[in-house]
């Protein structure tokens, strides 16, 4: 399983919807799914705590703020 966590706080987000279609998308909403304290890695965190009891050793996890593309427009 390929997952993409995306810290989001607002940012538009429908680029999520073109992932290649073995990443599946898992969005940490601040003031959603958490209080909006902290930064990128408090989302980070909150999702690999939840997700933690699935993880296999062949999953592979990327982690992303909910607008990547001012650090990398590809």
């Amino acid at each position: 399983m390929k997952v993409l966590v995306v810290a989001r706080y607002g940012e538009d987000i429908t680029w999520t919807q073109q992932l290649l279609d073995d990443w599946t998308p898992r969005i940490v909403q601040k003031d959603v799914d958490l209080p909006n304290h902290g930064r990128e890695p408090t989302s980070y965190l909150h999702a690999i705590l939840e997700l933690y009891p699935a993880v296999a050793p062949s999953d592979t996890y990327g982690f992303v703020q909910g607008n990547p593309f001012d650090h990398c427009p590809d």
